[in-house]
């Protein structure tokens, strides 16, 4: 295989503008996720292990979204690639019709039969409780990440990736600054505490 690519700086250029800020959007949820395992660490073990069994449920719901938005992008791409948009809107709307389905299963089942879908995962009682009052809070919040998740495909895919950056940021900013009480993005910790 010729790596002649990486000595053209026009490709370098186009490829780095849009890998640059996915890997900056990428490494800010991530380090998100290292806050929130910090705060709900000094919770005790068995909120860790709630937490990282709610979290199951959503790593599953992600992935199917991944699938959705990934396969959505190549069709959208290709789309913006001959300049055709009409079509790019259709992909888009069934991106948001499916995702926004499967979005309300994951939604109905954390919120309405938390317990059974935590008993996949683990038998343990204490868990199961603490994980259920969680998994019940980020629930609701299932559809607007199915949301986002389609536009922010859409976006990736047409080369609007600072868009996403700046949209991922500041909802980072504010959750970091926002008081713990008043944020809704710490409200699922809170509930550790009562």
């Amino acid at each position: 295989m010729s790596l002649s690519f990486l000595r053209d700086r026009s490709f370098l250029r186009e490829m780095l503008t849009i890998a640059i800020p996915i890997s900056f959007q990428q490494l800010i949820n991530a380090s998100l996720n290292m806050i929130d395992v910090l705060m709900v660490g000094q919770l005790g073990e068995t909120s860790i292990a709630a937490l990282g069994l709610s979290n199951q449920v959503f790593f599953v719901f992600i992935l199917l979204l991944f699938g959705l938005t990934s396969g959505m992008s190549i069709f959208t791409a290709q789309f913006w690639g001959k300049q055709e948009v009409g079509p790019i809107r259709k992909v888009l709307g069934m991106s948001i019709l499916v995702s926004t389905l499967i979005a309300l299963l994951f939604s109905l089942a954390a919120t309405l039969m938390p317990q059974t879908v935590l008993g996949f995962y683990t038998n343990d009682a204490e868990v199961i409780a603490i994980g259920t009052r969680y998994l019940r809070i980020v629930g609701f919040s299932y559809i607007p990440v199915a949301l986002a998740t389609s536009y922010i495909a859409t976006l990736r895919s047409i080369q609007f990736v600072k868009i996403t950056v700046i949209a991922t940021t500041t909802d980072s900013a504010s959750c970091l600054y926002l008081h713990p009480k008043d944020s809704p993005c710490r409200q699922p910790v809170d509930i550790f505490l009562l």
